[in-house]
C-alpha cells in the first residue's frame, strides 16, 4: 500500500505498519527509491517521526544508489533525526514568522496579462515576415515544417492565440490561491514579460504567476530576495502543495549551482528546524560528505545569527585554523562575529603546522590586534619555516606601528 500512486491508499498503509520496522523494512526501501517524489516523501516523513532506533537504519541504508531526489529527501530525514539529540540555545531568540498573505490580484491584471499575450503574438508575427522579405531579397524561401523555425514560430503562435480572456482571469484567480495559470501565461511570465507581469503582485502572488507542479522552483526573475525570511518560502511552498517544505527550500538554498537564495534571511529557519545547516556544516549525516560550497553557504547562516547556539562555536573554531581556504575564510567572519577571534589566532601560533601558524599571524593582522604583538614576537623567535616567518615578520610590522 505505500508504494500505492494515491495518497490516501498510501496513507492507510502507513496507519497500518507494524509498530516496529522489522517487517516493513523491506517495503519502505523500495518505497525510499521509488521514482515518484511524493512516494519517496512520504517514506521519508514516516521514518522521521518515527520513534524506533531502526528508522534511522533504514534511511542510510537507503542512500547507496538513490537519485538526486531521494537523496536530498532521505538526507533531510537522517539530518532531523540527528539534530533531535540537541537540546534548543534558549539564548537564541528568532523573530516571528510573518508569511505571506493571499490577497486579490490587483485591478486590471486580467487584461494586463491578456495585452502582453496580444503584443507577443503580433511579436511573432512580425518577426516570420521581416525573415521572409529579407530571405526573399536573396531569392530565397523561408522553409516551413514542424522542426524549421517557421513551423515552430508559427506553434507558438497558435499556442497563445488559443487563450482567451477567460484563461487570463483565471490567472489573476489564480495568483490569489484560486486555480492554475495556463501555461502559456505562465511561460511568459517566467522571464520575457516578468517584469511587467510581476509588477504590483506580492511575493506570493508573483510564485504563484510562475509556479510549475512539475519542476517546483522558488526562482522568479526581477524578485528581489534580499532581506526575505527563508520561512515565508517554505510556508508559501506549503500553500502550493510542496510536502516536506523546509526540506525542499534548503534543497535550493544550498545548492552547489544556485545562489539566488544566498541574499534572504536565513538564519531563523535554522534555528527553529537545524537538520539541514547541521547536514552543511558536518554536523550531521555523517555518512555523506560535506562539500566545500554549501559548508560554505552553511557557515555564512551562522554568520547571519545574531546569537550563534553554542555548539556551532567548536566547528566554526575548527575550520576558521586548519579549515580548507574558502570555509576557513568564512569561519573566521562567523568566529570574528561570535567567538573569540583574537585568542583563537593567537593559540594557533603554536600549532604543529607552519602553515596554520603563518595563517594565524595574518588573520591577527587583518583583526588589526596589537595586543597581541608579545605573542607574535615570541612566535618569531621560535618559528623555523621560512614561510611562516614571512608572515609573521609582516604582521608584527602592521600592527607595530
Amino acid at each position: 500500500m505505500i508504494l500505492d500512486s494515491r495518497a490516501e491508499v498510501r496513507a492507510q498503509g502507513y496507519r497500518a505498519a507494524p509498530h516496529g520496522l522489522e517487517g516493513a523494512a523491506e517495503a519502505l526501501g523500495r518505497a525510499l527509491r521509488h521514482e515518484r517524489h511524493d512516494v519517496i516523501d512520504d517514506a521519508v516523513t514516516f521514518l522521521e517521526l518515527n520513534p524506533e532506533p531502526a528508522a534511522r537504519s533504514v534511511l542510510a541504508n537507503a542512500l547507496d544508489g538513490c537519485g538526486p531526489y531521494a537523496l536530498g529527501a532521505i538526507r533531510s530525514g537522517l539530518a532531523q533525526i540527528d539534530v533531535r539529540r540537541h537540546a534548543p540555545d534558549l539564548r537564541v531568540a528568532v523573530p516571528e514568522a510573518r508569511p505571506w498573505q493571499d490577497l486579490p490580484a490587483p485591478d486590471g491584471f486580467s487584461e494586463r496579462i491578456y495585452d502582453v499575450i496580444s503584443r507577443e503574438i503580433g511579436k511573432q508575427r512580425r518577426s516570420i515576415q521581416t525573415s521572409r522579405r529579407m530571405l526573399h531579397e536573396r531569392g530565397e524561401v523561408l522553409e516551413d515544417g514542424p522542426h524549421t523555425w517557421l513551423g515552430q514560430t508559427k506553434a507558438k503562435i497558435a499556442w497563445l492565440e488559443a487563450v482567451t480572456m477567460d484563461d487570463c482571469v483565471l490567472a489573476a484567480g489564480a495568483v490569489s490561491g484560486l486555480g492554475q495559470v495556463h501555461p502559456a501565461i505562465r511561460k511568459l511570465a517566467e522571464i520575457q514579460y516578468s517584469k511587467e507581469l510581476s509588477r504590483q503582485l506580492t511575493p506570493l502572488q508573483q510564485l504563484r504567476l510562475v509556479w510549475d507542479e512539475v519542476h517546483p522552483s522558488l526562482l522568479m526573475w526581477d524578485f528581489d530576495y534580499t532581506g526575505v525570511d527563508l520561512r515565508n518560502f517554505v510556508d508559501a511552498g506549503a500553500r502550493l502543495g510542496v510536502m516536506r517544505g523546509e526540506a525542499w527550500v534548503s534543497g535550493q538554498y544550498f545548492s552547489e549551482t544556485q545562489t539566488y537564495l544566498t541574499s534572504t534571511l536565513a538564519w531563523p529557519l535554522y534555528v527553529e528546524r537545524p537538520g539541514s545547516l547541521d547536514d552543511h556544516l558536518g554536523l550531521a549525516v555523517p555518512e555523506v560528505a560535506v562539500v566545500e560550497k554549501t559548508l560554505v553557504k552553511a557557515l555564512a547562516v551562522l554568520e547571519q545569527m545574531t546569537a550563534m547556539p553554542r555548539r556551532y562555536q567548536p566547528r566554526a573554531d575548527d575550520l576558521a585554523i586548519v579549515g580548507p581556504a574558502r570555509p576557513r575564510a568564512a569561519a573566521r567572519r562567523v568566529v570574528e562575529k561570535h567567538g573569540d577571534a583574537r585568542a583563537l589566532a593567537t593559540s594557533a601560533l603554536k600549532h604543529g603546522q607552519a602553515a596554520v601558524r603563518g595563517s594565524a599571524a595574518t588573520w591577527l593582522a587583518a583583526q588589526g590586534a596589537a595586543s597581541a604583538l608579545p605573542e607574535l614576537n615570541s612566535a618569531l623567535l621560535a618559528e623555523g619555516s621560512a614561510g611562516a616567518r614571512t608572515k609573521l615578520e609582516a604582521a608584527i610590522t602592521l600592527l607595530d606601528y
